[in-house]
């Protein structure tokens, strides 16, 4: 196809706008470049983005067998489509994955033979695998299509829930995990989100009016954990913080005993409305988790023994301390005195979310889903048009990645001296060059934050000494961003003295989809590396730590290293800017840390 066609679906996306549209065609043709190469240049869409739209121009060229109906959403891992499977004649979901996105080959055969594991698991509580395989350059896993909503949106909606839902629902969860630990399969990332709802089929021996649970994600659970342990290749932490379990924050094995942990805390959060933990950021959690404190009840939560005793067995910090095995768990239940209490939940069907078995956290408007029907034309030039297209993006990466030094030694270690950046109350350090409107605000988790819109501020980099406030020149940053209803959110640093030049600076740009790490020279931002995908579900706990390092800068999102990039100049300016766009976001748990040479580096 042309690459006005592509340019009209990403129109029709709304991934690009007419005026953006109109100006790319005559740029293009002003410059003789692509506009494909354009839109790379100028960052206006990630590779996944990029991606999405080339599968919506081909829906039937993607995956064998299948064809694309519709674009259900983007998370972590990829992205996410109904589609139809042609033999069959039914809907699934079908998520796809860029092996680019997968640092190699290895990993690539270690997740196909963990998803032919998942796809044994056949258990009415759990959502089925239909097919896994490899096609060009992306893996695919196939998925059970279910209409209903889940736990979370539950609670959002209605509050907590009562002590015969909470365990009726953990009860068949736990039947599920029971049937995947037989399999040496271990989900890791247990939490309200990942319980699906449906309504009990006829025949069923459920009580009446509580909903068939239907556990997700079990292949992404894996996908993301890449080789041995709770961590994936690219470091990062595998699970949602508030639900993990203490050895889940360490290095080592993970075994079904962390699932068992997940389990309580989410019990926990249907019975009070709130996770456990709430309020404290990704290091706070890990050090409580580390020394085994257990949540306590909120007061005006008026529960039974039976459940107060059981969460705290699940939650135990030792994994000798917990309960031992599911059959154990499902005991305790069936032997709790509310198990026969009458259950009275809203219909579910009424209010069902859209297509909760694509496990896609973020699910698009109805306007939005109406503005993506897949175009069924065909063209046999598409299988052309998409080898050029990877080659531009080859030659395009490469070429950015020639722009910039290669980072060096990262071998300077923490001297002592550290700060908090923001104390929860005073803002006058960050009010002096302040533009747009910042307060301070509490989140939903009740922590005080630092809220921009629509603006930015700056705060030197310094730690407080006998003599008073100094800069460092080399540190560790470390914030923690929510985007709330942002379209982006800055992190500006590594600012150069030019001062009759166009500014220089680094910075790291997080949307609604993607975190990506680059250099701001006047209007023209370029990325250093790709930009990383964000599971919507990440959104309220992004945690950046910035390192400037002897030779060079390290950024990490979340424990994943965005990217790194050595020196242009050993001058920068030793401050930092946030900066907001199209809504307010939030940023708290900000310290600075030095950084010196080691003392074999002194001589």
């Amino acid at each position: 196809m042309t690459p006005s066609s592509f340019l009209s679906v990403a129109q029709r996306l709304q991934l690009l706008d007419e005026t953006t549209v109109a100006d790319l065609e005559e740029e293009s043709l002003a410059g003789g470049q692509s506009t494909l190469e354009i839109i790379l240049r100028r960052g206006l869409l990630t590779t996944t983005q990029i991606d999405i739209v080339e599968t919506m121009r081909r829906p039937g060229e993607v995956v064998p067998g299948y064809e694309i109906v519709d674009l259900a959403g983007q998370g972590g891992m990829g992205v996410v489509y109904r589609a139809r499977q042609l033999n069959l004649d039914r809907i699934v979901a079908l998520k796809t994955l860029l092996v680019s996105q997968i640092e190699n080959e290895a990993l690539v055969s270690r997740f196909e033979q963990e998803a032919r594991m998942v796809a044994r698991l056949l258990h009415p509580n759990i959502v089925a695998a239909h097919d896994f395989g490899r096609h060009e350059e992306r893996l695919y896993l196939v998925m059970e299509y279910i209409d209903g909503t889940d736990v979370g949106r539950l609670i959002r909606r209605n509050g907590p829930l009562s002590e015969a839902v909470t365990w009726g629902m953990i009860r068949q969860s736990a039947a599920a995990l029971a049937h995947a630990a037989a399999h040496d399969v271990v989900h890791r990332d247990i939490k309200p989100d990942n319980l699906l709802l449906v309504a009990a089929p006829e025949g069923s021996q459920l009580p009446e009016g509580l909903p068939m649970v239907k556990v997700a994600d079990f292949g992404l659970a894996y996908l993301r954990a890449g080789v041995d342990g709770v961590q994936s290749s690219d470091r990062r932490l595998v699970g949602s913080p508030y639900y993990m379990a203490p050895e889940q924050f360490q290095s080592g094995t993970v075994d079904h005993q962390a699932d068992l942990y997940s389990l309580g805390a989410t019990a926990f959060h249907m019975l009070t409305g709130a996770p456990p933990f709430e309020g404290l950021g990704i290091a706070q959690l890990a050090t409580e988790k580390a020394h085994g404190t257990i949540p306590e009840f909120p007061s005006d939560c008026h529960l039974s023994k039976d459940s107060t005793d059981l969460v705290a067995a699940l939650m135990a910090p030792e994994c000798k301390d917990r309960v031992q095995d599911y059959q154990s768990l499902i005991d305790s239940i069936d032997n709790m005195h509310h198990r026969d209490e009458m259950i009275v939940l809203p219909d579910l069907a009424s209010r069902a979310h859209p297509n909760p078995s694509t496990q896609a956290t973020e699910l698009l408007s109805d306007r939005s889903r109406s503005a993506m029907r897949p175009s069924r034309m065909r063209s046999l030039s598409a299988v052309v048009a998409t080898g050029v297209l990877m080659g531009i993006i080859a030659v395009s990466l490469w070429l950015w990645q020639q722009r910039f030094p290669a980072a060096g030694a990262r071998d300077y270690v923490i001297s002592g001296r550290s700060d908090f950046l923001f104390d929860g109350e005073d803002l006058d350090p960050w009010l002096r060059q302040a533009t747009g409107g910042w307060t301070t605000a509490t989140d939903r988790e009740r922590a005080k934050v630092l809220s921009g819109n629509n603006g930015s501020v700056e705060r030197m980099i310094e730690v407080p000494t006998e003599s008073g406030r100094v800069p460092v020149d080399n540190y560790k940053l470390a914030f923690l961003v929510q985007m709330q209803e942002s379209q982006a959110a800055e992190i500006q640093f590594g600012f150069l003295p030019r001062p009759e030049q166009p500014p220089s600076y680094l910075k790291v740009r997080i949307t609604q989809t993607d975190a990506t790490f680059g250099e701001q020279k006047g209007n023209i931002f370029t990325p250093i590396a790709e930009p990383f995908p964000l599971d919507p579900n990440q959104l309220s706990q992004l945690a950046v730590l910035i390192e400037r390092n002897h030779e060079g800068w390290w950024v990490m999102l979340n424990e994943h290293e965005l990217g790194s990039v050595g020196f242009r100049s050993q001058k920068h300016a030793p401050r930092f800017r946030l900066a907001v766009e199209g809504g307010p976001a939030y940023f708290s748990d900000m310290t600075v840390e030095e950084l010196i040479a080691p003392r074999s580096h002194v001589k």
